[in-house]
């Protein structure tokens, strides 16, 4: 299973969400899953990682396209599940703090939704 997660964002504990992922990436490694390193930036600005680190590297972008799913390029990344790490004003619910599956979707009411095209179930 691949699972995206995101950390950084708007919030003035943006460095609080990237402290939290190394946490979390480390969970999910230990636990068996692929990992995709989806870091936001303080602008909202999405970007692809190949490793966790405080600085980001901005050379891969990432496009959401609503309803559809998150792209690089013209590629659709593959995401089975995903992990925000997002803190603060503007983090769990308006910027990406979502989890979801091929089944059942779980996130906190935010911009995100929209974003996805994800629904809570009912």
């Amino acid at each position: 299973m691949q699972v995206a997660l995101l950390y950084g964002g708007r919030s003035a504990e943006h460095e609080v969400s990237i402290n939290s992922a190394f946490t979390i990436h480390q969970a999910l490694l230990q636990a068996g899953y692929s990992v995709l390193l989806i870091a936001i930036t303080i602008k909202g600005r999405w970007f692809l990682q190949q490793e966790l680190n405080h600085q980001f590297d901005t050379s891969q972008p990432l496009n959401l396209r609503p309803g559809v799913g998150i792209f690089k390029g013209e590629e659709k990344l593959s995401i089975d599940a995903a992990f925000a790490t997002t803190h603060g004003y503007q983090g769990p619910s308006a910027s990406a703090s979502w989890v979801f599956s091929a089944s059942h979707c779980y996130h906190h009411q935010g911009e995100m939704v929209f974003a996805t095209g994800i629904e809570s179930p009912v």
